[in-house]
């Protein structure tokens, strides 16, 4: 799920901007949920990517093959929470890129999907 992208071409434009991206997905799987990892990609042109991401195929259950040349991020919940085809969770996120300090503030929340 892709959370935030930035145009660098016409970034200068945006310098004195926070730029904000929220929104929502729905979790359709099961297991346990304790965290988010986040990394970039960086679309050279329409035909080059450079990936910080995973290098193989994401596997549930399994330890996910990172590039080790990139630096990734982790979100940990504070509680971990189960998730079923019977319990279904929407996980929400706000993402706010502050360019005058380059920080970027990310915050999750998950809330029960209303059948």
């Amino acid at each position: 799920m892709r959370l935030l992208t930035l145009d660098l071409t016409s970034f200068h434009s945006q310098l004195d901007q926070v730029l904000n991206a929220n929104g929502q997905e729905v979790l359709a799987t099961s297991g346990t949920l304790n965290g988010v990892a986040l990394w970039i990609d960086w679309q050279l042109d329409e035909a080059n990517t450079v990936s910080g991401g995973p290098v193989a195929p994401v596997t549930i259950g399994h330890n996910i093959a990172w590039d080790v040349h990139s630096k990734q991020a982790m979100y940990f919940f504070k509680r971990p929470f189960g998730l079923s085809d019977e319990k279904k969770q929407v996980l929400s996120y706000n993402i706010e890129f502050v360019p005058e300090t380059y920080d970027v503030r990310v915050e999750f929340s998950s809330n029960p999907v209303a059948l």
